[in-house]
């Protein structure tokens, strides 16, 4: 073969290359677009979470602060505006924490697509061994309002 033939056809096979790399790419930006993983956003939602002992009204103001009102079984309520952390972890997952002004801590993961969310608190316990603070998980769901 001669170096002209030879020349062309490795020029050929590297456009033939470039070409599909850059159509692959197009095609998994346009699947990342459909997603719309960075876009999804709790901000301007409301929603009620039902946990086993109480329920609480959420209303999602920003990325950085929510207003939450509960009511426990026996009726009594309480509420606040609270300077959230917030990070998107996943489709339809997000982990939000705060500490309120009674300097109880709230870590949440809410999973809004199953409709669920996981809370971790941590609170003053002047009995507790451990800085004197205790923790529980709770469990419940997360319903949006419209």
């Amino acid at each position: 073969m001669n170096l002209k033939l030879i020349t062309l056809l490795a020029f050929i096979t590297i456009s033939t290359v470039s070409c599909n790399q850059k159509s692959d790419k197009a095609e998994v930006t346009e699947s990342v677009k459909d997603i719309n993983i960075e876009t999804a956003s709790l901000t301007g939602k409301k929603a009620k979470l039902i946990y086993p002992e109480f329920e609480a009204e959420v209303y999602y103001t920003s990325e950085k602060s929510l207003h939450w009102k509960t009511r426990d079984e026996s009726g009594k309520t309480a509420e606040g505006d609270e300077n959230v952390s917030y990070k998107k972890i996943g489709e339809s997952q997000f982990f939000l924490n705060w500490i309120e002004k009674d300097g109880v801590t709230v870590s949440q993961v809410i999973d809004t697509k199953k409709g669920t969310v996981s809370v971790f608190l941590s609170y003053n316990d002047d009995k507790s061994s451990r800085g004197k603070r205790s923790a529980d998980f709770i469990e419940g769901k997360w319903q949006e309002i419209k």
